[in-house]
């Protein structure tokens, strides 16, 4: 090349340098939003080529178990299951349910552990276009009976554990009673359940027509996934065809490879388990290894046996990892990429750093809402980026909020008022088509959507939850909206108490939430705590911690002492009885102490302790 032309060469290459740098200085998104809008872009063809082929889930499923029928795609307590086994087993399940008298538009309900069984079940009804719904196999009582009646189920399989069985069991007069028919494949004769193992066995294996399900509509309900319920009953939402396909393309933009093998210990009832890990497998045609619930103890040497690349997570496992004593084996593993949703700024990169994990991909997500964002860049607290371009686009919006309602605030215009960057907001999320809400419960349907927002017409759904978009776009969870409270006319943040309290070195688990206490305005902060000794607990050093780390407004009021705390079966802590119970001692049996500013320390909560308080004479 000669030197005019290695000049003019340079000229062009200086100046596109000179113009990507302006660029960035003048718009530093411009990458951010390119790589947004053409996921948005390959995300919105896929869907609408679906849709308009009525080629939901199983039609994916039945895509990748032709294309490879030998592949690996569940590994269930060291046994392996190809794309083909599943696909026959559902094919034989579905042969066998249509004897039964099921038809399209039904719905059954599934009440089991994790299992190979649980996904080719669902397999088996969704090729007759029958609607599933997930049971949490920790509800008893009237709780199950509650779940049935919502979605209106005709049969319920349960698993063969015995405790299972035996849950059904207790209910089995109020089953009777609605003529819902229970099957198992236990092997046992219970009188009141059929077992059907060997029925199943002979049923025929021949591969179920796609006429079969040619009527179900997008809109129809695929699944029903139950909230967790952390007060009161679970409500069941509604998942459309449309909204189940979602799910399995939501993870399109992570790095996932088809040699990859993700490890998924999450409840198959949930959304997460279901959804998301599972929906992320079959979507990439992977292969999942299920645990069948998640043991703090067995977790690393699964990943470790099965050559896991990928686990998905819910915050607490993360935290209960972290109680495991340090080995010489914590970073012997394969996983290269952790995704999932909870965990908290205050353990994040201890955890990732005792356990070499490159890459964590913190989400955000609700079943009941219509806001999705995910953290691909490792920032740490973060659940997603939007540039003020993609915020725009996707229009959601974080306004002012009133603690007491868990609803916006409006201004004289009757309008939402938008909060500024860095300040907290409650997540506003708009409804682009119509909102599935909740089986059979129209008032809390409606109550979870806000009309008129910022015009006449528009429609968002409440996400209900705290959120903080900081100056370069970040997102960031704080709070539930619900279980953040006002004390002494200041915001206290459940989270940020429980991340305090969780770094005093005499703590295993907290539980922060909000009591009432007569005679005075908003909720004082109490805390469920699982001391590692409670003989070595010291109120005092404990004070000394609180006070030192908090300001005074959150510190809190209140201590109950427990040997441990129930929570739902994604890990969330349930504060419905907490709550309810209070600081009474007449209704709570375990230690509890009140905080004496006088004295610097937290004082023994016994009745006349508890009758002094009631009378406003100690000092709060």
């Amino acid at each position: 090349m000669s030197s005019p032309d290695v000049n003019k060469a340079l000229k062009i290459a200086s100046g596109a340098v000179a113009t990507v740098g302006l660029l960035n200085y003048v718009y530093p998104y411009w990458g951010h939003d390119w790589r947004t809008l053409r996921f948005g872009w390959r995300f919105k063809a896929a869907l609408n080529s679906l849709m308009e082929r009525k080629h939901y889930v199983v039609d994916i499923f039945e895509e990748q178990a032709k294309k490879q029928p030998y592949k690996t795609f569940v590994i269930h307590n060291n046994t392996i299951y190809t794309y083909g086994d599943i696909d026959r087993m559902s094919n034989q399940f579905a042969n066998f349910v249509r004897r039964q008298g099921l038809k399209r538009g039904d719905t059954v309900a599934m009440f089991m552990y994790n299992e190979p069984a649980y996904l080719w079940m669902y397999f088996g009804f969704a090729k007759l276009g029958i609607s599933c719904a997930f049971i949490n196999y920790n509800l008893r009582g009237e709780a199950i009976i509650h779940c049935l009646d919502v979605t209106g189920a005709k049969l319920l399989v349960v698993g063969h554990e015995r405790e299972l069985v035996f849950a059904v069991v207790d209910i089995k007069d109020q089953l009777a009673a609605t003529k819902i028919d229970v099957l198992s494949f236990n092997g046992d004769n219970e009188s009141y359940i059929k077992d059907v193992t060997q029925e199943l066995l002979k049923s025929p294996a021949e591969p179920i027509s796609k006429d079969e399900r040619i009527d179900v509509c997008k809109d129809d309900v695929s699944v029903y996934i139950f909230t967790s319920g952390t007060t009161g009953h679970p409500k069941a939402v509604n998942i459309t065809y449309t909204s189940h396909v979602i799910s399995c393309f939501l993870m399109m933009d992570l790095d996932v490879q088809r040699n990859d093998r993700i490890y998924n210990c999450l409840p198959l009832y949930h959304s997460a388990g279901f959804m998301l890990a599972f929906g992320l497998a079959l979507n990439r045609g992977i292969t999942m290894i299920l645990a069948k619930k998640f043991s703090v103890h067995n977790f690393w040497d699964d990943c470790r046996r099965h050559n896991a690349s990928i686990f998905m997570y819910v915050g607490e496992l993360c935290r209960y990892l972290l109680t495991l004593p340090e080995t010489p084996h914590d970073k012997n593993h394969s996983v290269r990429m952790a995704i999932g949703n909870g965990l908290r700024p205050d353990i994040w990169t201890k955890f990732q750093q005792r356990f070499r994990i490159p890459k964590i991909a913190e989400f955000y997500a609700a079943t009941d809402g219509t806001f999705y964002g995910i953290n691909t860049d490792n920032k740490i607290g973060a659940v997603g980026k939007f540039s003020p371009l993609t915020k725009r686009l996707i229009g959601f919006h974080l306004v002012k909020y009133d603690f007491e309602t868990a609803q916006p605030i409006r201004g004289k215009d009757g309008r939402c008022i938008n909060v500024g960057i860095g300040e907290v907001g409650l997540l506003l999320s708009p409804v682009t088509r119509k909102y599935p809400g909740y089986s059979r419960n129209e008032e809390a349907t409606e109550k979870k959507l806000v009309r008129n927002a910022f015009k006449d017409g528009d429609v968002y759904c409440n996400m209900g939850d705290l959120m903080r978009l900081d100056k370069n776009y970040y997102i960031y969870f704080v709070d539930r909206i619900g279980d953040t409270f006002r004390w002494k006319g200041e915001n206290v943040s459940t989270m940020e108490v429980a991340e305090v309290i969780g770094q005093y070195p005499n703590i295993e688990e907290v539980n922060v939430y909000g009591v009432k206490i007569p005679g005075h305005d908003g909720r004082a902060g109490m805390v469920a705590l699982v001391p590692k000794n409670e003989e070595t607990f010291d109120p005092k050093e404990f004070y000394n911690h609180v006070t030192s780390s908090l300001p005074k407004y959150a510190c809190p009021k209140f201590l109950r002492i427990m040997e441990k705390l129930e929570t739902t079966g994604t890990f969330k802590y349930k504060k419905g009885d907490l709550v309810e119970e209070a600081f009474n001692p007449n209704e709570v049996k375990e230690k509890m102490y009140y905080i004496d500013d006088s004295g610097r320390t937290y004082k023994h909560l016994n009745k006349a302790a508890y009758l002094h308080i009631l009378a406003g004479k100690a000092k709060l």
